[in-house]
């Protein structure tokens, strides 16, 4: 963002910056044409920047999704696409678990993917492959790692919002 210590939004590259005494990295990459209405978002070292271009005010809605995803049992995926930003809505049944219905398909002992998520309902444990752990529960947000397996707790589906045009997919 202009004016911030350690932002770039010129033609690409990184800076450091220590605003809360942490040390971040920020990394841009440039945008066809104008930098105006873009915006950047911090990725840990390692990973690329995504920068989205907003140019014009939109809204799609969940009810008429620009796809709908049925990938692997007990999994649905309603995806929406707003200049260049990616959300999706997954519903997740209850016995749903990472390893039991998506490792066959990709492989891998772990999930391999960054996530962004925010839960409306429902409960989701996820455990890392260095045992932490955590449950996620609705009006939690989080973000994790590749190196996860996760599933549904209890008796009801859970549902989530998850953030896929920021994050590298892989």
């Amino acid at each position: 963002m202009p004016g911030m210590p350690g932002a770039d939004v010129g033609s690409g590259g990184c800076s450091s910056t220590t605003l809360t005494g942490t040390p971040r990295r920020r990394c841009t990459l440039p945008v066809y044409g104008e930098t105006r209405g873009r915006l950047s978002f911090p990725q840990p070292y390692g990973m690329e920047d995504f920068t989205v271009q907003i140019e014009r005010l939109e809204k799609k809605s969940f009810a008429k999704p620009d796809e709908l995803r049925t990938p692997f049992e007990g999994g649905e995926i309603a995806v929406l696409s707003l200049q260049g930003l990616t959300v999706q809505r997954e519903t997740l049944q209850p016995g749903w678990r990472w390893s039991d219905h998506v490792k066959p398909i990709v492989g891998g002992e772990h999930c391999q993917r960054y996530h962004v998520k925010y839960i409306l309902s429902g409960r989701q444990r996820v455990v890392m492959q260095d045992g932490t752990e955590l449950v996620l529960e609705p009006g939690d947000v989080a973000v994790m790692p590749p190196g996860h397996d996760a599933w549904v707790e209890g008796d009801e589906p859970n549902v989530l919002l998850e953030l896929v045009g920021l994050i590298p997919t892989a």
